[in-house]
């Protein structure tokens, strides 16, 4: 079976960068993306194994079964090249389930649900609780484990939203 008939979670960041994690936890990134094939040629395993992966336009980071986070830089040369350094373990001594990576920093949540902001090399716990977290431009949202969904700015504090049932439908025949 093709790696995407079975995927897990994809993300799509900056320059061209979309990446995605299989059942398998094996990882994957689109090569070939330009400006005249916007979809790009075909997937490229990446070494490793990660449960939950996201992406900016530079880096990519993700969480294994283990709930060790790791990061990857990422770039696509002039040349149409894609570069990728090695994994970098980045969370030492925290066990952390879930990362996101955006404009607004990378954030992580820890296995106990707790929040963390990564400050320089290290993390700085942030009050509150959230199982899922995503960080964007100018805002972090999350959700709780009541499934209430919560939306922080970068310079001010969570905001608890409705309680929502939220389902994704995504088209796996493109």
């Amino acid at each position: 079976k093709q790696w995407y008939q079975r995927r897990v979670a994809i993300t799509a960041g900056g320059n061209g960068i979309v990446v995605g994690v299989n059942s398998g936890d094996y990882i994957y990134y689109r090569a070939g993306i330009s400006a005249s094939k916007p979809i790009g040629t075909h997937w490229v395993q990446i070494g490793g194994r990660l449960r939950q992966i996201d992406t900016d336009a530079t880096n990519v980071w993700g969480a294994n079964s283990a709930n060790d986070v790791f990061s990857l830089s990422f770039s696509i040369k002039s040349d149409k090249q894609e570069r990728l350094t090695s994994w970098v373990r980045e969370n030492d001594p925290l066990d952390l389930k879930h990362v996101s990576v955006g404009k607004g920093g990378v954030w992580a949540i820890g296995k106990d649900d707790k929040i963390y902001q990564r400050v320089g090399d290290s993390w700085r716990i942030f009050g509150g609780r959230l199982r899922q977290i995503s960080v964007g431009g100018t805002e972090i949202w999350g959700v709780n484990s009541g499934d209430y969904i919560y939306r922080k700015s970068l310079t001010g504090g969570w905001q608890k939203r409705k309680k929502y049932r939220l389902r994704l439908c995504v088209d796996t025949t493109a």
